[in-house]
């Protein structure tokens, strides 16, 4: 959006303290890393889902309502917020990697898989390569199509899956 005056609004995250130093200045402990890049990430991607999403829009509301009922309990109610989610957390597991190395990065995906996000681990390996060719990509919007890619093969296998899952026909 743009303000009267013609210039782009800022969105910028609010973080709230909790903890504090003998002199009270707020500490920002490293477990809050990923938290940190979590809320700043939105500022950054959730514009670039909304440009994308004619294309996005499919594998988004796929990736939903598969699992629907865990998302809507987080309050995501709708393709488009698992999409801005799903391209934050992919960020987040790259920051880790990225800081604290292979291991921790791990862990993080498994954490974002236990928030019903198991895809987001590999949206993240995908932007090793972003990182890599950047004369390829030299924005994060010229690399979505190979996000895209990805989410739309994620929501398939997730389609798959449950089409081939066992189904109770009768009880006796």
């Amino acid at each position: 959006g743009q303000h009267a005056d013609g210039s782009p609004d800022a969105r910028r995250p609010v973080f709230g303290f909790w903890r504090f130093d003998g002199d009270g200045n707020p500490e920002f402990g490293p477990e809050l890393l990923p938290l940190f890049v979590h809320e700043v990430c939105h500022s950054y991607t959730n514009p670039v889902v909304e440009r994308h999403l004619a294309r996005l829009q499919a594998a988004g509301d796929r990736l939903f309502a598969d699992k629907a009922t865990a998302m809507r309990r987080q309050a995501y109610n709708n393709g488009r917020t698992v999409l801005c989610e799903t391209f934050v957390r992919a960020c987040v597991i790259r920051c880790v990697l990225d800081t604290e190395g292979e291991a921790a990065a791990k862990k993080q995906a498994a954490q974002e898989a236990r928030a019903h996000f198991p895809w987001a681990a590999e949206l993240a390996a995908l932007l090793g390569d972003y990182q890599q060719d950047r004369a390829k990509h030299p924005t994060f919007d010229d690399f979505v199509p190979r996000l895209a890619d990805a989410l739309d093969a994620a929501a398939q296998q997730l389609a798959d899956a449950a089409e081939h899952a066992p189904r109770l026909v009768a009880m006796t």
